[in-house]
């Protein structure tokens, strides 16, 4: 299919089109070098597979905005097999709080950047909420994709630059503390409404996994934050949730196989 020319979702100029990938190319390459790429389908089917996530979304100005304000300083600090860098720079100072199953460190330690993870995140919902995605349609349930309805534009004018984060949004990042993280991706999903009317979404990378919430008035979720903390910007490193990831990140049957057509 020769690329469209058509309304670039995030500039909404029209210009050439790009294949857009809802999560970056260069963590396939990785996985797949690695253990392969898993996916867990909504009928509960794990599923190897070389089909990536991708429709033409962005102009190639919006593509190389996402690239260089949060993709590869992101994917370059992920967990691989050779290291785990943003971990690393965490482990250089010491932890402000923790226990047996969560060390909590400032998020603004040397070689952290903030900016570039905050980004990253939202721009990963984002792309979820705004494009078709019809390849996840086949695997997942579509109650389960993010939504972010009145929240949406606010987050395209910060991921243009025109607008700060959203004051009633917070970010917990949690990076994986085992040597040996699971290396799998995780396609953002919602969580579902809460009865205070927020909301909240997730996904993972290798070694990091995000929450994004919006719209929250509770002000005591701000404190696990790396974003909009009225102490200071945290990242939390433990085996908690990371244990989940690793116990669902098994390698699919031989049948459950999928080949790009």
């Amino acid at each position: 299919m020769s690329r469209p020319v058509a309304s670039c979702r995030l500039c909404r100029e029209t210009h050439l089109l790009c294949e857009s990938h809802l999560i970056a190319k260069s963590f396939y390459k990785r996985l797949r070098d690695d253990e392969g790429i898993f996916v867990n389908r909504h009928d509960g089917r794990r599923i190897s597979t070389d089909h990536q996530v991708k429709e033409y979304l962005l102009c190639t100005a919006c593509e190389e905005r996402f690239s260089r304000n949060g993709e590869s300083w992101v994917f370059a600090n992920s967990a691989s097999s050779t290291g785990f860098p943003l971990r690393s720079a965490l482990y250089r100072v010491t932890a402000i709080a923790g226990n047996e199953q969560s060390l909590t460190f400032r998020a603004d330690a040397p070689g952290v950047e903030i900016d570039q993870l905050v980004y990253f995140a939202t721009s990963v919902i984002w792309r979820a909420s705004v494009g078709k995605w019809n390849l996840l349609d086949r695997w997942f349930d579509s109650s389960n994709k993010p939504d972010l309805g009145i929240h949406e534009e606010a987050l395209r004018l910060y991921l243009l630059g025109r607008a700060s984060f959203p004051p009633d949004g917070s970010l917990s990042i949690h990076a994986c503390k085992s040597d040996t993280p699971a290396m799998t991706l995780s396609y953002p999903g919602s969580l579902g409404i809460e009865e205070n009317g927020s909301v909240q979404f997730s996904f993972n990378v290798p070694g990091l996994l995000f929450y994004l919430r919006l719209n929250d008035p509770r002000t005591d979720r701000l404190e696990f934050s790396i974003v909009n903390n009225p102490m200071v910007p945290i990242i939390q490193v433990g085996p908690a949730v990371w244990d989940f990831v690793a116990k669902t990140h098994r390698r699919p049957q031989e049948s459950n196989v999928e080949t790009p057509a």
